[in-house]
């Protein structure tokens, strides 16, 4: 019997092997810091780093193999390149924590370079250790990246199996609207806005020039409102649902991306095209939109591939080689400086853009949803009242030029937005949780947030000073689309996660309205 056919398929089979575990061992760090900020890291983030890695990787592989000509060994240094570089943030960050205070780069790149230099030897010089490196290198590369599939997995069958429970929660009750009399549907989420009276008390701010344009454009002003949560994800699950999370995630299970909230699918099956824009957040919401919005426009119009640095991308930085790099400004003017500003000016950009477009929306044929997501006034604080670029760490006067800059600025483009809309479209305006907590920022002010609803007089009648976004949308999709959904009591959570959720303060509110 030839076993000359099997012999080729096994041999080629392990030089491919040897060809890409240097590249698992590369992604492996992308994919597990991923899947640990699984909720909050978009698809165009993780293919971005990928191929950043990968490129790398590939330039590193093929240099190595022009000097050593032998698959073996240029696979076992280009490992151990993949693994030394992509863990030394880690390993900086865990000897700082135990140690109290940072170590020396001197120190730990030099012990890094010290490993590298001698297992870089061993292998050259013996062959039969440059294999038996080469086998553990490739089984951990295996393990790992099985590891980390097998963690994505899990969370996407848990997001499928909460996706359909959460879909069961939608009513479509008898909506037999005309698509002509449908308005268009704006969520403008102002990520940390706080309410007027924080703003005044803690801030030394008064937006009540804001507040007042708002009611003289028909909005409803809730000026004793508080969010459902505490954090971002939490807060925009729970009011595109019109419902509490422990209502809406099954125990053991995961919270389902927006795409199948309520007042998703009621608008799809009224044929309403879904459209949402990009920013450095993007993976905290999962509309499967229609229409994807970025200002670096790419990928089949799905994600912002070539959009600028993001906080998963400074978290990788931060964890690998280049903490060494930019900590120690080892190429001039390359340092934590220069990246924090690439990335601040990027958020800058997309910001402008999100609301430079936002005044285009009508002029999109038919009914639409409009899903904003703007990262204003949550830092980092960058703009100036009249919008110019200014970075502050004051968590003080920061925040309130922020503030100040995007009540400035958003009365002129929902006015464009009303004009030109027919018929008035409905229009929520809301921060998903008040200003980060510290020693001068209460849990209460935390929850206090800005809420703002345009809507017909049938909801607007129902409407309450105190009302919460879980309400609010009952109270919207009832009023514009017949449907029936009973009031919950107003419940303020003080959760970030869904590890928090059934032991989680109640924040009581006790805002006294102004009339």
């Amino acid at each position: 019997m030839d076993n000359s056919h099997s012999t080729g398929k096994k041999l080629s089979t392990g030089k491919l092997l040897l060809m890409v575990y240097p590249f698992f061992l590369g992604w492996y760090p992308i994919f597990a810091l991923r899947n640990h900020n699984i909720n909050y890291v978009d698809l165009a983030t993780t293919i971005r780093t990928l191929m950043i890695v990968t490129f790398g990787l590939t330039f590193i592989h093929l240099l190595t193999g022009v000097v050593i000509r032998d698959l073996e060994k240029q696979s076992v240094i280009t490992g151990l390149i993949a693994i030394l570089s992509l863990s030394y943030g880690h390993i900086y960050i865990q000897l700082g924590e135990y140690l109290g205070e940072p170590i020396h780069h001197r120190y730990l790149a030099g012990a890094y370079i010290l490993v590298f230099l001698c297992m870089t030897l061993l292998a050259l010089r013996n062959g039969q250790i440059a294999k038996n490196l080469a086998k553990f290198l490739a089984i951990t590369s295996l393990v790992l990246i099985f590891m980390a599939t097998y963690e994505t997995l899990s969370y996407d069958i848990k997001l499928f199996r909460a996706m359909n429970a959460a879909k069961k929660l939608s009513t479509t009750n008898d909506l037999t609207l005309k698509k002509e009399t449908l308005p268009d549907f704006y969520m403008i989420i102002l990520d940390a806005h706080t309410r007027s009276d924080v703003l005044k008390a803690r801030y030394g701010y008064d937006n009540a020039a804001f507040t007042q344009q708002l009611a003289e454009m028909g909005f409803f002003v809730a000026e004793c409102s508080q969010s459902n949560y505490a954090s971002t994800k939490l807060s925009l699950v729970s009011a595109t649902f019109g419902d509490y999370i422990r209502t809406i995630v099954p125990e053991g299970e995961t919270v389902p991306p927006l795409e199948s909230s309520p007042v998703n699918q009621i608008l799809k099956s009224l044929g309403y095209k879904t459209i949402a824009f990009e920013n450095r957040a993007s993976g905290h919401f999962d509309l499967d939109e229609d229409l994807h919005l970025a200002r670096n426009q790419a990928a089949f119009g799905k994600f912002d591939i070539i959009g600028g640095f993001n906080e998963f991308e400074r978290m990788m930085v931060d964890t690998s080689f280049m903490r060494f790099v930019f900590d120690t400004e080892i190429i001039p003017g390359f340092n934590d400086l220069r990246l924090r500003d690439w990335e601040y000016k990027e958020h800058y950009y997309q910001t402008n853009y999100i609301l430079s477009e936002l005044e285009k929306i009508p002029d999109i044929s038919g009914p639409k949803f409009v899903f904003t997501h703007i990262m204003v006034p949550h830092s980092p604080f960058i703009f100036k009242p009249d919008g110019t670029y200014q970075h502050t760490t004051s968590s003080i006067s920061g925040y309130r030029s922020n503030v100040e800059f995007i009540d400035n600025r958003l009365p002129v483009i929902l006015q464009t937005i009303i004009e030109k809309s027919d018929p008035q479209p409905i229009i929520i305006v809301m921060g998903d949780h008040g200003p980060a907590t510290n020693k001068k920022v209460t849990r209460e002010m935390r929850m206090a947030t800005l809420n703002a609803y345009l809507v017909n007089e049938r909801a607007k009648t129902q409407m309450y000073t105190s009302l919460t976004p879980v309400n609010a949308m009952r109270i919207i999709l009832n009023a514009h689309f017949n449907t029936t959904y009973e009031l919950l009591a107003d419940v303020s959570y003080y959760a970030y996660g869904l590890d928090q959720i059934h032991d989680s303060k109640i924040i009581q509110n006790d805002c006294l309205p102004s009339k």
